[in-house]
């Protein structure tokens, strides 16, 4: 039963550690420019520059989630962009 019980601590303990390794923080669009072979989106991320490649079709979201270091200073984990394109039209 011991055993048991350290096991869930440990456990538990790498889960909440792997919890707080990422923040995610929201980026406002800047302006775009055009690649080779797309649009180049440029966000402010709490005043670091971002950028993000889309389609020539597609239209920059006027915001976008993007992950950050936590405070600890972990790694950077991709976050997936928010699924709202409200008032963006693209094709499909």
């Amino acid at each position: 039963m011991k055993s048991r019980i350290t096991a869930l601590l440990v456990m538990t303990a790498s889960l909440a550690a792997w919890a707080v390794t990422v923040a995610a923080a929201t980026g406002v669009y800047k302006g775009e420019t055009r690649g080779s072979a797309g649009m180049i989106c440029h966000y402010d991320v709490n005043g670091t520059d971002r950028t993000v490649d889309i389609p020539n079709y597609a239209m920059c979201p006027r915001t976008r989630e993007f992950s950050v270091p936590a405070p600890n200073g972990s790694t950077d984990i991709a976050v997936p962009p928010a699924v709202s394109n409200a008032g963006n039209m693209q094709a499909e």
